[in-house]
């Protein structure tokens, strides 16, 4: 019997939202707004304390960010 292991390699999101939101010039309210999420949701997600936010989450706050979402699964 063959056994497979998938194993995801992600780097954290959260620098990469602050990192574009300050290039923006948006507050995190402002994001919040924008992307019609909480803005304690994304302060959980800029300071690492929520580390696996949903898809549709992600595709909310690419969309208020005007940047393209990319997933990637790496070995």
């Amino acid at each position: 019997m063959s056994r497979y292991i998938l194993i995801v390699y992600m780097q954290p999101v959260g620098p990469q939202i602050q990192q574009l939101r300050r290039r923006r010039g948006l507050t995190q309210a402002e994001l919040a707004k924008r992307a019609e999420l909480s803005w304690i949701y994304i302060a959980k997600l800029e300071g690492g304390d929520r580390v696996s936010p949903s898809m549709p989450a992600l595709e909310r706050i690419a969309r208020a960010l005007g940047a393209r979402l990319r997933v990637e699964l790496t070995s």
